[in-house]
């Protein structure tokens, strides 16, 4: 199905934790946040979310893994109304994920599983036909 805008690059999980007091350091202890969220993170992935919620037909092109954190970017992306019928499924691999710790100043840390199945996949050009952009 052709879409106006395709989107192509990467697609991860954000663990986002908001509010950790980040100015001591954190050695086997518990630290209190703020709040907890879970949601769908990377460059083409948010584009895709922005124009889908502009209400411009959207694909997006990326690469994921046939895991669980995998199924929930696929859910999730079509749950905002994204066509992901052209993303690329890695067998037997991990899907990226970032646990992405916000400081009370809104300083972000990242810890990235480093997963490559976001990055070593191969598009499918020809999906690119009859887009607009």
């Amino acid at each position: 199905m052709a879409a106006d805008v395709v989107c192509v690059g990467i697609v991860c999980t954000d663990v986002l934790i908001r509010g950790v007091d980040l100015s001591t350091p954190f050695t086997a202890e518990s630290k209190h946040a703020e709040s907890t969220a879970i949601g769908i993170g990377g460059d083409a992935a948010n584009e895709a979310i922005v124009m889908s919620r502009m209400g411009v037909s959207t694909k997006l092109i990326a690469g994921v893994a046939d895991d669980a954190v995998g199924s929930f970017i696929i859910n999730s992306l079509n749950d905002f109304g994204i066509n992901t019928d052209s993303m690329v499924v890695a067998e037997g691999g991990k899907s990226s994920m970032n646990i992405v710790v916000i400081a009370p100043d809104g300083q972000r840390n990242f810890i990235n599983s480093g997963h490559p199945e976001s990055l070593n996949y191969e598009p499918d050009v020809s999906q690119l036909t009859g887009a607009k952009i």
